[in-house]
């Protein structure tokens, strides 16, 4: 069984494979809620030129709340 991952992580994980690396710097993020602080990092490393979401998290935010 592997460890539950939220829903950003999932996504970068995939579009890395797809592209053969896990840089994704041409690559926009589009995500309902404002990400936690370990995929706001995640999204951070993997260079990913933009991050759109639709509602922030007043007490786990981590792009722009916290």
């Amino acid at each position: 069984m592997t460890p539950p991952a939220h829903a950003e992580i999932i996504a970068l994980r995939a579009a890395a494979a797809a592209l053969g690396g896990g840089r994704l710097v041409d690559a926009d993020l589009y995500v309902t809620m404002e990400p936690c602080p370990m995929c706001a990092g995640a999204v951070v490393n993997a260079r990913v030129r933009r991050l759109y979401y639709g509602l922030r998290r007043s007490k786990a935010g981590a792009a722009r709340t916290l």
